[in-house]
C-alpha cells in the first residue's frame, strides 16, 4: 500500500541564536527556493507498506513492513547564514527496512528503526556558515538508521491514513549545529497485491537499496588500508546490539572488488570476578543480491598493539589461507548465500576485527554486512576494559 507523506513536517531547532530554526512542510509541489528568501516547503514524499493479506485485502492485525521510503528535502532557511538543504532520502528493501506488528489499528516497530536510508546531495550555504558549522558546499552521500515511532492509523479498522509522532533524526557528518525532527503523515494513495508467499523466509532479498552497480557510498575500501571504521563495541555487549549497531550495506561492482570492514572490540572486566568477564568473540555476516549469489566472507583478529591478524581457532567457518595487508594470514572464512564466521581466538586483550567481503558474480549487487562481538554477554557485571 503507497502512501503520500503530504503535512509531514522537518522541524530544525536549536540552531546558534535560533536563527535558523524552521519547521518545513511536505506538499506535493514544492516551490523552488529563491536567493535570499526562506523557503519552508518540500517533496514529494512516498512510503510503501506491506501487510500480510487477507482474501484479497489488507490483514489488519499482523505483520507489517516498510519497503520503500522516500523523501525529497528542498527549502531553505535565510537568516545569518544562507542555507540551501537539497537532499534525497530513499531506502527500498523487498523484505522490508523496516519490520513490525500491526495490532489495534497501531503500528509497532523492531528495535524502532528503519534500517540503511541513503542520503544523497548538497547543502550549499552563504553568509556566516562558520556559525553553523558549515562549509560553502557540503555534499553527503551516506547510509543511516533513522528512528521511528509507532504509526497510529484512523482506526482498527481504516488504514487509509496514518500519523507519527515526531522522532530526533540523526546529523550526517556534514550536518548543520541543530538538531532536526521528523514527524510523518500519510494517506493512502494505492495498493496492490503480490505474491510474497515464503519469499523473504527463505532468504529471497536483501534489507539494502539497490545501489544500481554505479555507486556505493563505502568505496574506496578495498584494503585493509582504508577498510570501512564501524566503530567501537564492548564484549559486554550481546551480538544483536552490536548487529543492529553495525548493519552496513555494501555494493560489490564485480567478482575482483574486495570490500573490507573493521571494528575495534574492547575485552570486558569482570566485575565479581573472572567469570563473569567476556573475552571478544568476533563475529561476521552477509546477506543480499536476489538471495541466490554466493559470496565468500573471511574474519581475522588482531590483539591490541601486535600486527598478527590470525583467525585463531574458527567457532564458525573454515580456517583458510587468505591475503591479509599484503601478507598470507590465516582467516576464518565462509562461503554461500548468506556466510556467517566467527572467531574464538582464545584472548583477553582488546583488538580490531577485520572483515572482507567478496563475491564470485559479475554483475554488481548490493550486500548487507553486519560485524561485531558474539561473546553475548550481556550482564549486569560486566564492564568495558
Amino acid at each position: 500500500v503507497t502512501y503520500s507523506l503530504v503535512g509531514s513536517t522537518f522541524d530544525i531547532r536549536n540552531t546558534p541564536l535560533s536563527l535558523g530554526d524552521q519547521t518545513n512542510n511536505l506538499v506535493e509541489n514544492p516551490t523552488t527556493p529563491v536567493a535570499g528568501q526562506t523557503d519552508d516547503d518540500f517533496g514529494p514524499g512516498r512510503i510503501v507498506l506491506r501487510f500480510e493479506d487477507e482474501n484479497g485485502s489488507p490483514k489488519l492485525d499482523g505483520k507489517i513492513s516498510v519497503v520503500e521510503y522516500y523523501i525529497d528535502q528542498h527549502f531553505q532557511v535565510a537568516a545569518a547564514a544562507e542555507v540551501e538543504t537539497d537532499l534525497e532520502q530513499r531506502v527500498e528493501a523487498v523484505c522490508g527496512a523496516a519490520v513490525g506488528t500491526l495490532t489495534g489499528g497501531t503500528a509497532t516497530w523492531e528495535n524502532d528503526t528503519i534500517y540503511n536510508v541513503r542520503s544523497w546531495g548538497d547543502l550549499n550555504c552563504s553568509g556566516s556558515c562558520s556559525l553553523g558549522g558549515l562549509n560553502e558546499s557540503n555534499p553527503r552521500d551516506e547510509l543511516n538508521n533513522l528512528p521511528l515511532n509507532p504509526f497510529v492509523f484512523a482506526s482498527a479498522t481504516d488504514i487509509s491514513t496514518f500519523t507519527m509522532a515526531e522522532v530526533q533524526v540523526p546529523a550526517g557528518p556534514q550536518e548543520s549545529v541543530s538538531d532536526n525532527f521528523l514527524s510523518l503523515t500519510g494517506r493512502r494513495i494505492s495498493a496492490e497485491l503480490q505474491a510474497m508467499e515464503g519469499f523473504c523466509e527463505q532468504g529471497g532479498g536483501s534489507l539494502c537499496p539497490d545501489l544500481g552497480g554505479t555507486t556505493d557510498p563505502q568505496e574506496s575500501n578495498d584494503s585493509t588500508d582504508t577498510a570501512t571504521d564501524l566503530g567501537e563495541v564492548s564484549a559486554c555487549a550481546t551480538w544483536e546490539e552490536t548487529k543492529q549497531a553495525s548493519a552496513n550495506c555494501t555494493e560489490l561492482s564485480s567478482s575482483t572488488d574486495d570490500d573490507w570492514f573493521k571494528m575495534s572490540i574492547r575485552d570486558g572486566v569482570g566485575l565479581l570476578g573472572s567469570w563473569t568477564q567476556p573475552d571478544p568473540q568476533p563475529r561476521a555476516e552477509a546477506s543480499g543480491g536476489d538471495g541466490t549469489t554466493v559470496l565468500t566472507l573471511c574474519l581475522y583478529w588482531q590483539r591490541a598493539g601486535t600486527e598478527d591478524a590470525t583467525g585463531r581457532e574458527c567457532a564458525v567457518g573454515e580456517k583458510q589461507e587468505r591475503l591479509f595487508d599484503t601478507q598470507i594470514a590465516y582467516g576464518c572464512c565462509e562461503t554461500g548465500v548468506n556466510p556467517t564466521v566467527e572467531l574464538n581466538p582464545d584472548a583477553d586483550d582488546s583488538g580490531t576485527a577485520w572483515a572482507r567481503l567478496s563475491t564470485s558474480a559479475a554483475e554488481a549487487m548490493s550486500y548487507e554486512l553486519s560485524l561485531g562481538d558474539a561473546s553475548n554477554a550481556g550482564n549486569l557485571f560486566c564492564s568495558a576494559e
